[in-house]
């Protein structure tokens, strides 16, 4: 077996991920889950909702998350945040979730609600792979050292409640810590400069399509 020397990573946790999403993309991330939580309970109230058909309120967890994924894909389409993004299946094919890029490609975010802003989400096989992507590793199946794998980050929301109780963006070590993590709800009250962008951008945003956001449930949602 050839040698191998360990490079560390070079980036400071924190400094990467406030590079990556300056305070303004995190500012409008923030914005995509409480536009999002809106969308979802607004999608229920209504009378002729699509929903009643099927499982209803059993279904608003999940609703939220795709509330959150579509007004990011809405402040991407209006060129308001700088990211790429694909439907993926989880392994197994049993689910799909999104994933959003940075047009560089170093990272890899995925929407997730969960109970609480101190750790990640809970254990997914799709998550758990990506948790080592922070730091170069050994491959003992390839032998061979991974450098460059887009860093994951996780944008997760909560939890049980008509508006958001928190919203954190965060590089996860596991499902337990973080390598670091931002409660971008926050934010919003430290921003001194063009509060009025962000206050009208989110009253434009409000004015929702439901019939797109179906399409966009039942595309995201393909089995």
């Amino acid at each position: 077996m050839a040698d191998f020397s360990y490079i560390f990573q070079e980036d400071n946790p924190e400094h990467f991920l406030t590079e990556i999403f300056d305070k303004e993309t995190r500012i409008y991330l923030n914005s995509s889950v409480k536009i999002g939580y809106q969308l979802a309970i607004d999608t229920l109230k209504k009378e002729d909702s699509w929903l009643n058909d099927l499982r209803g309120k059993e279904i608003l967890p999940r609703l939220k998350t795709f509330g959150v994924e579509y007004m990011i894909v809405q402040y991407i389409r209006n060129g308001l945040l700088n990211l790429n993004y694909s439907i993926n299946y989880t392994p197994g094919k049993n689910n799909t979730f999104l994933l959003f890029k940075d047009k560089l490609d170093k990272t890899d975010l995925i929407v997730n609600q969960s109970n609480s802003p101190a750790r990640p989400s809970r254990y997914a096989k799709y998550r758990e792979n990506r948790y080592n992507n922070f730091e170069t590793y050994f491959d003992f199946d390839k032998k061979i050292f991974v450098e460059e794998k887009p860093v994951y980050v996780e944008l997760n929301h909560g939890y049980q409640t008509d508006v958001p109780i928190f919203t954190v963006l965060g590089i996860p070590k596991d499902s337990k810590t973080w390598y670091t993590s931002i409660p971008v709800d926050k934010e919003f009250e430290l921003l001194t400069d063009n509060k009025a962008k962000f206050i009208t951008t989110e009253k434009e945003m409000s004015d929702f399509n439901f019939d797109d956001f179906e399409k966009h449930i039942k595309e995201s949602d393909a089995q």
